[in-house]
């Protein structure tokens, strides 16, 4: 499905090139041979790299909601409605207003200090670490935290220069199209160290799924695999954002659609999330920067359009449940 939407991608854009001419260059170009400069310009200067990024973006969100769900055990839990997304934003305008950005790791070190603190302000907001976290509560303490990170941003785009504000405000609404091939390996990296350590701790997640205590009886240490979780999961997620912006919704979408057609074992459910999730935001880009071409939209207005509904028709369903 990725490989397949990404084809079309390729070929779509306010320079429409033929699937078979898609298909003639890249095979050329593994072939060795040489490109037209258009060619070589549109497909792999701009929409290859694009795409590229896209895949690994949607992959780290879908990761990070099923494993947020998973631990709360609340089906409308993922990054952005909890807040992480947002405060990894936080972190990465901190990052650029004080000029930290300009080291190497400094604005995706920021992002991930800022995720890590929501984390923390979430479970305390919503009965602390060791009390009992109920979806309610969790879901509120979301909200409250998302307010509060919304308002210092606000506050940090206010003291930033006039000359950075639009580039910043597109930012936060998703944008993909300034990742350099640099950004790109970087945050593919961390996502494939970070989903092997997930992957790793598949069978004890299946486990806290089941109940806490019934993990325990079968020798899980929980506290410290909710930790480890926690941590990685919140990388994952502050290095998308840090590069990407805030793009929402696809951490609840994607892991309930996959769960629908997999189930709960997560040795099937986070693989095909991160393909899935990548296919889908891929094709959310595609229609972000066609929709008005020669302008564009910020992904992440697509991908609220499909998921404030989808998260609306969640909770009906637990409703009536």
């Amino acid at each position: 499905m990725f490989a397949a939407i990404s084809l079309a991608s390729l070929g779509v854009g306010a320079i429409a090139i033929a699937p078979q001419d898609v298909l003639s260059a890249l095979l050329g170009a593994l072939a060795g041979q040489e490109l037209s400069a258009s060619e070589d310009l549109i497909l792999f200067s701009v929409r290859l790299p694009r795409i590229l990024f896209a895949g690994v973006v949607g992959a780290s969100l879908s990761v990070s909601g099923v494993v947020f769900q998973a631990l709360l055990r609340n089906p409308l839990a993922d990054p952005f409605v909890l807040g992480i997304s947002g405060g990894s934003a936080l972190g990465a305008i901190v990052a650029i207003v004080i000029g930290a950005s300009a080291f190497y790791l400094g604005l995706p070190f920021l992002a991930f200090a800022g995720a890590l603190a929501t984390v923390f302000l979430v479970f305390i907001v919503a009965g602390g670490p060791r009390g009992v976290l109920l979806d309610n509560s969790l879901l509120l303490a979301g909200v409250v935290v998302n307010s509060f990170f919304s308002a210092a941003i606000l506050f940090a785009l206010s003291v930033v220069d006039s000359l950075e504000l639009h580039s910043i405000s597109f930012w936060l609404m998703g944008d993909l199209s300034r990742a350099s091939l640099a950004e790109i390996g970087g945050s593919a990296l961390c996502l494939g160290v970070c989903f092997a350590l997930l992957y790793a701790q598949a069978r004890k997640l299946n486990l806290i799924v089941q109940g806490e205590e019934t993990a325990l009886q079968l020798g899980v240490n929980v506290r410290a695999t909710k930790y480890i979780l926690l941590a990685v999961t919140s990388l994952v997620t502050a290095v998308a954002v840090s590069f990407a912006g805030i793009i929402g919704f696809i951490g609840i979408m994607v892991p309930h659609m996959m769960r629908l057609v997999y189930g709960s074992d997560h040795r099937l459910l986070l693989p095909a999330a991160a393909l899935f999730g990548a296919s889908f935001l891929v094709a959310a880009d595609t229609v972000a920067r066609t929709a008005l071409a020669p302008s564009e939209l910020p992904v992440g207005v697509i991908t609220a359009l499909c998921g404030a509904p989808y998260f609306i028709f969640l909770m009906r369903r637990k409703e009536r449940r």
